[in-house]
């Protein structure tokens, strides 16, 4: 195991996060919360010296990389990251461990759930802080180590397929990061686009700025507790439910666009399917209000159909009325099928999905057609006997996880119902933070040991479970 490369991995990882806490306390000396930033100065230093301690360790690093390093790397940065993120609230927010961990682990991963009710009472660089982590935590650590990392060599391709789930079996090994930083360049420019109409459309500068870095990733943050409802502006929830359609797409799309390459678009089954569950979902959600007798404006259907769909898990007004049965089982799969691979939104993604429904698709005309030959095929490709099993796999795994996932919060919190249990056990590994129930349960009644295997859920939901469940194999650390 080339230990002195992961190292240096983690040493650019705590680098960052110490840059991000300084810009937050900066913000809070600016609006006059924290006037000298002191608060702030032990997370700065510990970041830190972290960061000098782990890059002196990786200064003899080998320069190749195998698959057990890209594994170790994608694993071990998301709890590294999680960890060090925490020290804000723990030396700022004041907050208990467990409490730190949880709401760490909610921007990072972008899941978006908090254990603050109240967003004003808090420091405005707080709220900062959980804006950026969810924008540092949307695109993927992958993206920053290749784009940063010069002589990444082959193994850039399994530590970005490893992250990020996209298929790279056409990239140029040797150019992987010339393939990879276009993504970077496509996901600022959405945050600026995002930020620059928040800011036409009646937001402060600050209110736009922590908007716009949530809203991209999808982290569904808000510095108010009424969410977008603070605002008088009518045009703020449409234009932040298209930039969550915008991040629940594949950032690959946006590149084609930029190289006239519609060719690409176009043969794109997960595109298709992403839209349609779009235009589809939201119309679905207002029609069931309807039925139902229940108040809700077709703006407000979409919205929440969308912000579901793409993982984001913004909220717009009560969420409680369009928590009926039907509703509640569409939402909870639209969760579950996220956005598009290559995006910053979690769930299953959408091509995973299409693949699953294709192969039963194909495993039923089989049972009254034996001798019929048929290949799946799926963005104009075939797919070949491997990858389909591998899709199956993981969508099976996941399915098995979430239920046991439900099965572990209602051992440990005894007050939960079946149906919270489930709903927030599906939010948790999707990274979505909608609780899909008229009376969601609340955070902060959770015991510490609830928190920090929710907390965990939330990791492993976000990197796909592989990567950080072999780090509990012994064989994956035995030298060979």
């Amino acid at each position: 195991m080339n230990y002195p490369a992961i190292a240096r991995t983690l040493a650019y990882i705590a680098l960052v996060l110490s840059v991000s806490f300084a810009i937050c306390a900066g913000c809070d000396v600016y609006f006059f919360e924290n006037i000298n930033g002191k608060d702030w100065l032990p997370a700065i230093e510990i970041t830190a010296i972290v960061f000098v301690i782990f890059f002196i360790f990786s200064i003899h690093r080998k320069p190749e990389l195998f698959r057990r390093e890209s594994i170790a790397i994608v694993g071990l940065s998301w709890l590294f990251a999680c960890a060090l993120g925490m020290l804000p609230y723990l030396f700022v927010a004041k907050l208990s461990f467990c409490d730190a961990f949880w709401e760490a682990t909610s921007g990072i991963t972008t899941t978006g759930m908090t254990v603050f009710s109240h967003p004003e009472t808090i420091g405005r660089g707080i709220l900062l802080w959980r804006a950026l982590s969810t924008a540092i935590g949307g695109l993927g650590f992958a993206v920053f180590f290749i784009v940063f990392t010069p002589s990444v060599g082959t193994t850039a391709k399994q530590i970005f397929a490893q992250e990020s789930s996209y298929d790279v079996a056409d990239f140029d090994a040797g150019k992987m990061q010339s393939n990879v930083r276009p993504l970077l360049y496509v996901y600022l420019t959405l945050t600026f686009a995002c930020f620059v109409l928040f800011l036409i459309f009646g937001m402060s500068f600050y209110d736009a700025l922590c908007y716009a870095l949530s809203t991209v990733a999808t982290g569904g943050f808000s510095t108010h507790t009424e969410g977008f409802q603070a605002f008088q502006s009518p045009f703020l929830p449409w234009i932040a439910a298209f930039f969550m359609i915008l991040g629940g797409l594949n950032f690959f799309c946006f590149i084609a666009l930029a190289r006239h390459r519609y060719d690409k678009i176009r043969e794109n089954s997960e595109i298709k399917i992403y839209c349609l569950l779009v235009l589809l979902s939201g119309l679905f959600v207002y029609v069931a209000q309807r039925v139902n007798g229940s108040p809700l404006s077709l703006k407000e259907g979409y919205f929440h159909a969308i912000s579901t769909l793409s993982t984001c898990g913004a909220a717009l007004g009560d969420t409680a009325i369009i928590w009926t049965p039907v509703n509640q089982m569409l939402l909870i799969l639209l969760m579950s099928f996220g956005g598009c691979v290559g995006s910053t939104a979690g769930g299953l993604k959408v091509a995973r999905t299409g693949i699953f429904f294709k192969a039963l698709t194909h495993t039923l005309l089989c049972s009254f057609r034996p001798q019929r030959v048929q290949n799946i095929h799926f963005n104009h490709r075939r797919i070949d006997n491997n990858d389909l099993s591998s899709t199956l796999r993981f969508c099976i795994f996941a399915f098995f996880f979430t239920i046991l996932s439900a099965l572990v919060l209602l051992v440990l919190e005894p007050k939960l119902d079946f149906a919270n249990g489930i709903a927030t056990a599906v939010a948790l590994v999707s990274n979505s933070g909608v609780i899909a129930t008229s009376s969601p349960p609340d955070f902060t009644l959770f015991s510490d040991l609830t928190k920090i295997v929710a907390a965990l859920m939330m990791i492993l939901g976000r990197i796909e479970f592989y990567a950080l469940i072999v780090l509990l194999a012994p064989q994956f650390w035995k030298k060979y």
